[in-house]
């Protein structure tokens, strides 16, 4: 794509409109779309470029949220307006938070313990073993034991 074409025209290239959202087709990071900014600048957010071309610029420190929680998105209408912390809010209430919060424990996919390894190793760190003998037993970073018996991981058991 030429990025001497203004971005007004370029967006439009990569938008499917439809009666509900109208979906970002091209270029995406962590579902949300992305479009070039021009020579020598950073790509830009599409759902940011669709909210300036239909409203103007975005105030200084505001976020432009998405009403249906759909990061593709680029319709007007679905966007609107926020703080870093409104766009926090909204998004641990839609819960698309990635955190232990929302995958707790063997949940979460990246998980090496179960719950029940979870309740041994801290009934053997009170029976004297030491942290880097917890994480040869169990094959785990000797720093996630720490914060595992601290419980600042796996705090719901």
């Amino acid at each position: 794509m030429n990025p001497a074409i203004p971005i007004s025209d370029r967006f439009w290239l990569h938008v499917k409109k439809s009666k509900g959202c109208w979906i970002w087709t091209g270029a995406k990071r962590d579902g949300y779309g992305r479009i070039g900014g021009g020579p020598g600048k950073n790509a830009l957010q599409a759902h940011r470029v669709s909210w300036e071309l239909e409203y103007g610029p975005i105030p200084e420190g505001k976020c432009v949220l998405h009403r249906c929680d759909n990061p593709p998105c680029v319709r007007p209408r679905h966007l609107f307006l926020g703080t870093k912390f409104e766009n926090a809010v909204d998004r641990d209430r839609k819960g698309r938070r990635k955190t232990g919060r929302i995958y707790p424990g063997s949940q979460c996919k990246t998980s090496k313990l179960i719950e029940k390894q979870v309740l041994r190793l801290r009934r053997l760190r009170t029976q004297g073993w030491t942290l880097i003998q917890l994480a040869i037993e169990f094959d785990i970073h000797y720093t996630h034991v720490r914060r595992i018996c601290l419980r600042k991981n796996w705090r719901h058991i």
